[in-house]
């Protein structure tokens, strides 16, 4: 307390004490202030303020207190957060997801990726556009020229060696001067050694005497075949002479239809007559291969034509019935086609029966043995 005993007016800071406090130090200091100023001296500047804040000591108030509770409920709402977070309950787990629900996110992930995928690609600038090139102008006639002179040519193809080419085996005569050949297919190959006569025997056998040098020697070609070398003087095919075909039979037995065709050491061709009447009705029995030989030489067709190989039927005639037709087939000398053509034109009455000539068309043999 100051000298003198009378009470001095409390300071308080209006921003720290009470809404009270502050109104009773507002009330306070104008009056504490007026009380020393003497009369008639001019009020200073606190005086003035002291003066507006009496005046104004409501709004003073409730600024203060507004600020007050501000305060006090700011600290309040922190206490409150504070007690919630530390007295919660924990949290229990989610429950895993199922099996569905596992599948859908999977699928929201992946298209999220993608998303971002294309939003990263979509971010991204465009690439700068490529400068226009000109097309490569149309190649004119002289540079195409140019480029295929300047182009390198390929080596030449080697040529393929020609093919040999087997030559068919033509007779342009005989074989040697003054003699000659014919060769002898029986109808079932001889392949089998051990089974052919000698050579020997046959030249024995067609000489008929020792002492005759018409048959010269005879030899077997691997596929069976019989080639026989004479002299020139020795014609065993003319028209008319079977002593070789006899002598061929006594020679070979058991080939008594089997010998096809003794052909001489010049171009053949071998015909055939496919409709030749076999039974005799004067008789009651089938044609003999000599009755269609002599109506053969008797024909005027035959004339002219050289046999080589006497005729023979396709089967014995005693299994044909008696108005059956046969074949007789036979080999004739014809160097360059024309007699066979001639033939194939020509009418042949045989036996009481008008029939016609053929070309002879051997049926492929077997490669098997």
């Amino acid at each position: 307390m100051p000298a003198g005993g009378s009470p001095q007016p409390m300071s308080v800071d209006p921003d720290r004490s009470t809404p009270t406090q502050a109104r009773e130090a507002v009330l306070q200091r104008p009056q504490s202030a007026l009380s020393t100023r003497s009369a008639g001296s001019t009020p200073t500047q606190n005086e003035h303020q002291l003066l507006f804040a009496q005046k104004n000591w409501k709004s003073l108030y409730y600024s203060n207190a507004y600020q007050w509770l501000k305060t006090v409920t700011a600290s309040l709402v922190e206490i409150a957060r504070t007690r919630d977070i530390i007295l919660a309950p924990p949290q229990a787990a989610p429950p895993p997801p199922t099996p569905e629900l596992a599948q859908v996110l999977s699928a929201v992930q992946a298209l999220s990726e993608k998303v971002s995928k294309l939003e990263t690609a979509a971010s991204k600038p465009p690439p700068p556009p490529k400068p226009a090139t000109k097309p490569p102008p149309a190649p004119t006639f002289l540079s195409a020229a140019r480029a295929a002179a300047d182009k390198p040519q390929p080596p030449p193809p080697t040529p393929k060696p020609a093919a040999k080419r087997r030559q068919p085996t033509k007779v342009v005569g005989l074989p040697e001067e003054g003699l000659r050949k014919w060769v002898i297919t029986p109808s079932v190959r001889m392949k089998d050694s051990s089974a052919r006569p000698s050579p020997l025997a046959i030249v024995a056998k067609l000489n008929g005497k020792p002492s005759s040098n018409s048959v010269l020697t005879a030899y077997w070609t691997p596929a069976g075949k019989l080639h026989i070398v004479a002299n020139a003087a020795v014609d065993y095919a003319a028209p008319g002479s079977l002593d070789l075909y006899d002598r061929l039979l006594q020679t070979i037995p058991g080939f008594e239809h089997g010998i096809l065709h003794i052909a001489p050491w010049v171009k053949i061709t071998k015909i055939k007559i496919p409709n030749v009447p076999v039974w005799n009705h004067t008789t009651g029995a089938p044609y003999s291969i000599q009755d269609v030989t002599a109506a053969l030489d008797h024909s005027t067709a035959f004339s002219d034509v050289r046999v080589t190989n006497r005729a023979a039927w396709a089967k014995a005639p005693d299994t044909f019935c008696p108005t059956t037709l046969s074949s007789v087939s036979f080999s004739i000398e014809d160097p360059d086609g024309a007699v066979s053509n001639r033939l194939r034109h020509t009418a042949l009455y045989l036996l009481g029966k008008k029939c016609r000539f053929e070309k002879w068309k051997p049926k492929p043999t077997s490669a098997k043995p």
